[in-house]
C-alpha cells in the first residue's frame, strides 16, 4: 500500500511541477500559430498576461492561455517567470473578451449580435449589412480567372495565372484589402479582426504613417514548410493541392463527381466550353 501510495505521489507531484508559469513582459504581445513572425497571429496579449510554458524552441517558446484552451507561440524575450510590477492595462479585455458556450450551430448567430452589439463603440457600422453578410464569407468569381471572398471587415482578390510552360502548375496572386474602423466615431480603441487580418496590421485604425506592404513572391513549398503564410485557411486548401494534383494524374481517374457544393465549379466550366464553341 505504501509502494502504491509513493508511486501516485510522484506522478501527481511530477504533473503539477511540470506547468510552469510565464508572463508577458511587454506593453503588448503576439501569440502566433507557428514559431515564426510571418505565421498568423492568434491574438494580441497585454502585459502581466499568465500563460503555461509547454515546449521550446530556438528563440520562441509554445504556450496555454489557460483561459481560452488555446496554444501557440511567442518570442522568449516577451515573456518572463516573474509577473512585471506597477502593471497599467491599456484595457480590460477580460472583460471585452467573451468566451462562447454554446452550441457549435449557435456561433453563427451569437457572431452577428456581438457585431452588432460591439460595432458602434468600435468605429465599425454594420447598419446597412444584414445578419447573414455579418457572419459568412461571401464569394464572387469573375470569369475567367478572377474571385472575390470578402468580410465586412476585408476583401480578398484571388487571381490563378497560367504558368508559361507547365500546364499542371499555375503563379497565384493573393491581395488583401483591409477596411479600418472609423475613429472619430469609435470609443473603443480595440479592433474587429477578419479573416484577412490574422496576420500582419493588427490596429484598429488607419496610421497616419502608413504604407503600403511590399509585394512578398514565394514558391508553393514554402507554404508547406511553414516559411511563409497566405493565412491558416488558404495554407490547409495549399497543403492539399500535391495530392488532388497525384489524383487526377492518375491511370484510375476518368471522370469528376461535384456535389452541391461545388456548382462553382461546374459552372466555370460550362463557361469555359461555351467561350471555345
Amino acid at each position: 500500500m505504501h509502494k502504491i501510495f509513493s508511486i501516485f505521489f510522484l506522478l501527481f507531484f511530477t504533473d503539477v511541477s511540470a506547468e510552469q508559469k510565464i508572463y508577458s513582459s511587454k506593453q503588448l504581445s503576439n501569440i502566433f500559430i507557428k514559431p515564426s513572425a510571418d505565421s498568423p497571429i492568434i491574438y494580441p496579449i497585454e502585459i502581466g498576461k499568465e500563460l503555461i510554458l509547454k515546449d521550446e524552441k530556438d528563440e520562441w517558446v509554445n504556450v496555454l492561455d489557460e483561459k481560452t484552451g488555446l496554444v501557440g507561440w511567442i518570442q522568449k524575450e516577451l515573456i518572463s517567470e516573474n509577473k512585471p510590477k506597477n502593471i497599467n492595462s491599456v484595457k480590460n479585455y477580460a472583460e471585452s473578451f467573451e468566451i462562447f458556450k454554446g452550441k457549435v450551430l449557435e456561433i453563427r448567430e451569437a457572431l452577428q449580435k456581438q457585431k452588432r452589439k460591439i460595432g458602434p463603440e468600435r468605429g465599425m457600422d454594420y447598419s446597412k449589412l444584414a445578419d447573414h453578410q455579418l457572419s459568412d464569407v461571401w464569394q464572387y468569381n469573375i470569369f475567367p480567372n478572377v474571385v472575390l471572398s470578402f468580410t465586412p471587415e476585408h476583401c480578398w482578390v484571388l487571381r490563378p495565372r497560367p504558368h508559361p510552360n507547365d500546364p499542371s502548375k499555375c503563379e497565384f496572386d493573393k491581395m488583401s484589402l483591409v477596411k479600418f474602423a472609423d475613429k472619430d466615431a469609435a470609443s473603443d480603441e480595440a479592433a474587429i479582426l477578419s479573416p484577412g487580418r490574422r496576420e500582419g496590421n493588427q490596429d484598429a485604425f488607419l496610421a497616419e504613417d502608413y504604407v503600403r506592404p511590399n509585394r512578398d513572391t514565394f514558391s508553393y513549398q514554402a507554404v508547406i514548410n511553414g516559411n511563409k503564410t497566405m493565412t491558416d485557411t488558404i495554407d490547409q486548401d495549399v497543403e492539399l493541392l500535391s495530392a488532388v494534383q497525384q489524383g487526377m494524374t492518375s491511370d484510375g481517374f476518368d471522370t469528376v463527381f461535384l456535389n452541391e457544393d461545388e456548382m462553382r465549379i461546374q459552372h466555370f466550366h460550362n463557361y469555359i466550353n461555351q467561350a471555345m464553341g
